[in-house]
């Protein structure tokens, strides 16, 4: 009886999420049977908080596995929108339906279950236009929706569109707009956004109009130096824990690159480090693609304030991996990247070809000069007139015709003969042959430290993967889709990949294909 209330009292004495990594020491358990087990014993906690100690383990060792979701069309494909694991249901918000500046976008809510289905959500009050590109943050009890791109297909207009800042409630379904005062953000598309505290929201603006196909028609050279790049840091101080009103604190604003600051950019990675510390990761500046690591650390007296320390990556990796076109998920203190490291073609960028120029020589080219192979090549192909209305003679199935090199009056077809071209020896290599790989960027040195650390020029590193990265079952290279924990594991759903019936264009077709990312039961 003493050894029963002994057990009452330790259990009452020790937190609930303390039990919850206790009991996650289990072997073979899911986040399922953990988030049972939990409320069986009356333990109330956010098992999606807790760290996957399996997954973390299995990515440093490199036991992993992909597996394909198969119900999945119910839900339309779609790329850049928002995904959040809100207590073991993954909640999914909005994107665009292609990469293209006209493009159609959504404001539809979907839940993921544990049961790897999609159920669409009913929503309640005036929720956000469609968007896509926008920030999507968890905030306590409920999800933040920041910023984002309209239907408009303008770019320019898209970015003059009003902030705005809606609050879901994942339960109902309720949207809410948030009220804010003071000076927005002015650029919404791209937005990236973390929670620094239960009241505060930090949101990292960057816009770089280079990228659309329309650009191509204004500047053909593409040379984007003399457009402008702009970068905003701004605090959404709430009034309350309801987080429906808010003061906007612009904290930071540049246009180009200064001295201690990093290089204007868009499209990067913002995760929280503890301690009133965030980390920037990589991005997309006016003509090129960024390796380098930041972290700002927010400095809230006597005004609201940014310090910036520049963070060295000891092994690069080589060649880049293009960061701004995947998307990232936190592991512990692992950063885990979905990609490949390659050249990729990005549309609306490409340099007009010189095959004009070409031609232009040819035509001045003296008649008495020796031809070029080509050219004699283009002499050879004599077209052939065959009359298929005079068979000269028939030997049982075959059949020959009267050919002539002057065209006849009967109808005839024409056969033209040229000259094979040399085979390559070596086919180009295309975009659907490079599967998506695991990159893992290690920022433990830079964790929940204190600010002395900082002041030494801390370092991180990429990990190096078993395989290269390269786990079975992987998907093909795709883009501008989200990779959020899950169940033991890191899911892929969405993002763009390259059309099937384009060669030379890249990120075109979207998809709502599934795939998650877990680890082998080693025995």
């Amino acid at each position: 009886m003493e050894n029963d209330k002994y057990d009452l009292s330790l259990r009452d004495r020790l937190p609930a999420e303390t039990w919850c990594h206790i009991i996650s020491y289990l072997p073979r358990i899911t986040r399922q049977s953990l988030a049972q087990l939990c409320g069986f014993m009356g333990l109330v906690a956010d098992t999606s908080q807790l760290e996957d100690r399996r997954l973390y383990q299995a990515l440093k060792h490199g036991n992993l596995r992909w597996h394909k979701v198969t119900h999945t069309r119910n839900i339309q494909p779609r790329l850049r929108h928002g995904t959040i694991n809100f207590n073991d249901q993954l909640v999914i918000f909005g994107g665009a339906s292609n990469n293209l500046p006209n493009s159609g976008t959504y404001n539809d809510v979907w839940k993921f279950d544990f049961i790897k289905k999609f159920h669409r959500m009913t929503t309640l009050g005036i929720g956000p236009s469609p968007r896509a590109n926008f920030g999507f943050v968890r905030a306590g009890d409920r999800i933040l929706m920041v910023g984002g791109r309209s239907s408009n297909s303008d770019p320019f207009t898209a970015n003059q569109s009003p902030f705005e800042i809606h609050i879901l409630n994942p339960h109902s379904g309720a949207w809410q707009k948030v009220i804010t005062t003071g000076t927005d953000p002015q650029h919404s598309n791209g937005i990236r956004c973390v929670m620094l505290s239960s009241t505060e929201l930090v949101a990292v603006a960057g816009l770089i109009p280079t990228f659309h196909n329309w650009m191509q028609e204004i500047l053909p050279d593409g040379n984007f130096e003399h457009l402008r790049t702009s970068m905003q840091v701004s605090i959404l101080k709430f009034s309350d824990s309801t987080k429906l009103r808010g003061t906007w604190h612009r904290i930071a604003d540049w246009y180009h690159n200064r001295r201690g600051m990093p290089t204007p950019r868009t499209e990067f990675h913002l995760t929280t480090l503890g301690n009133d510390y965030i980390l920037m990761l990589g991005g997309r500046s006016t003509n090129h693609t960024l390796q380098d690591a930041w972290v700002m650390k927010i400095v809230r007296y006597p005004n609201y304030g940014v310090k910036w320390t520049p963070i060295i990556i000891e092994n690069p990796l080589a060649p880049p991996l293009p960061l701004h076109l995947y998307p990232s998920s936190m592991v512990g203190d692992l950063m885990v990247f979905a990609g490949v490291r390659t050249i990729m073609k990005k549309p609306g960028i490409d340099k007009p070809k010189e095959e004009p120029k070409k031609q232009q020589q040819q035509e001045q080219q003296p008649a008495n000069s020796p031809a070029t192979s080509s050219q004699q090549n283009t002499e050879r192909r004599t077209p052939i007139y065959i009359n298929l209305e005079r068979p000269l003679n028939t030997i049982g199935a075959m059949a020959a015709f009267s050919v002539s090199t002057q065209p006849v009056v009967p109808p005839q077809k024409v056969l033209k003969i040229q000259m094979a071209s040399e085979p390559s020896p070596e086919p180009p290599k295309r975009p659907q042959d490079y599967p998506m790989r695991i990159f893992c960027l290690d920022l433990s040195p830079i964790m929940n430290v204190p600010d002395e650390a900082f002041r030494t020029n801390p370092t991180i590193h990429w990990l190096t993967m078993r395989n290269e990265g390269l786990f079975a079952n992987a998907p093909e290279l795709r883009a501008h889709g989200t990779f959020t924990p899950f169940d033991n594991g890191i899911i892929l759903i969405g993002g763009v990949r390259r059309s099937q019936t384009d060669d030379d264009v890249l990120f075109t077709q979207a998809t709502n294909e599934v795939y998650i990312l877990d680890y082998v039961n080693e025995t």
